[in-house]
């Protein structure tokens, strides 16, 4: 359940929230907090960028505020940046690749409202994954494709998550 509060953005800024809230154009809005599968999903795909070629330079984050546009924070559930460490507090250039696991609570409007965010701000590569359901889908700009395969694979076709096989790990630890 979403509570709403009217704060400025200087407000939202410097106050800690626990958990972290997004802000939306002068909202302070709760996000829906995942349960275990949302959880060892989320590990497990940060993990796996971890582990990738160093040579690549991707550097994965959990839920580090996005500034989306001049008054929307969002709060992803990873995002991966390639090259050097941003220097600021606040993610504000576009990651490489962005990724939402959804939980129970989750719904595709409020999914498609982050994702025109993200898409508007110029991510290209926007992953959205269900931990529950085993499914995924790839969004780049209009475009909204499932990942029938289990496979995400970025646009420019460098990087591939399989996801089937993050499952198999999750799956070893049951």
């Amino acid at each position: 359940m979403s509570v709403a509060t009217q704060i400025a953005i200087e407000e939202y800024l410097r106050t800690s929230y626990r958990p972290d809230r997004e802000y939306i154009d002068g909202e302070v809005r709760e996000r829906n907090l995942g349960e275990q599968p949302h959880s060892l999903l989320q590990l497990r795909i940060a993990a796996r960028f971890l582990r990738m070629d160093p040579g690549l330079r991707l550097i994965p984050y959990v839920e580090w505020r996005v500034q989306v546009s001049m008054s929307r924070f969002r709060v992803p559930d990873i995002c991966v940046v390639r090259g050097k460490r941003p220097p600021s507090r606040i993610l504000e250039i576009a990651p490489y690749i962005l990724i939402e696991v959804l939980s129970p609570e989750d719904s595709w409007s409020d999914m498609a409202e982050r994702i025109e965010d993200y898409t508007r701000f110029g991510i290209e590569n926007i992953w959205v994954v269900d931990p529950v359901r085993r499914r995924a889908w790839r969004i780049s700009g209009a475009t909204r494709e499932e990942a029938v395969d289990l496979n995400l694979t970025t646009v420019d076709c460098e990087i591939t998550l399989p996801l089937s096989e993050v499952f198999a790990e999750i799956d070893a630890i049951e």
